[in-house]
């Protein structure tokens, strides 16, 4: 399930079928990523929360290239393998596209990795 959390607001509560509702909205939204694609010709990677991206409710988390050079110099070179089949929070505004919510990610601070206990550690990654 996808839950997001307007920052503004400071409620829980929609699932990612209402998540393009809140287009415009800062939010963190936290999901299972279903499945992940590296296009490395056209520099962008999609995370996504439904194994089909175009299944109605999917949301995305989308790095474009100036993203992808920052997880590299992280040690990251494939964001799509390196979060595939976990549940990650993304942090950011949502936007819509073609129906669908997505928040585009601009870095590695905006991706945390959601360990099976819940916790997260004090600098917001669990690697």
């Amino acid at each position: 399930m996808v839950l997001c959390a307007a920052i503004v607001s400071g409620h829980w509560g929609f699932v990612s079928a209402d998540a393009v509702e809140h287009a415009g909205q800062e939010c963190i939204v936290e999901f299972n990523v279903a499945s992940s694609r590296l296009l490395e010709g056209k520099g962008s990677c999609f995370l996504n929360s439904q194994k089909d991206h175009r299944e109605n409710g999917n949301f995305s988390a989308v790095i474009f290239r100036a993203g992808l050079d920052l997880f590299a110099a992280k040690g990251i070179a494939d964001t799509a393998q390196e979060y595939l089949d976990k549940k990650i929070r993304v942090s950011g505004r949502i936007e819509e596209r073609a129906g669908q919510a997505q928040i585009v990610i601009e870095g590695p601070t905006q991706i945390t990795v959601v360990p099976a206990d819940g916790d997260v550690t004090d600098d917001g990654q669990d690697r």
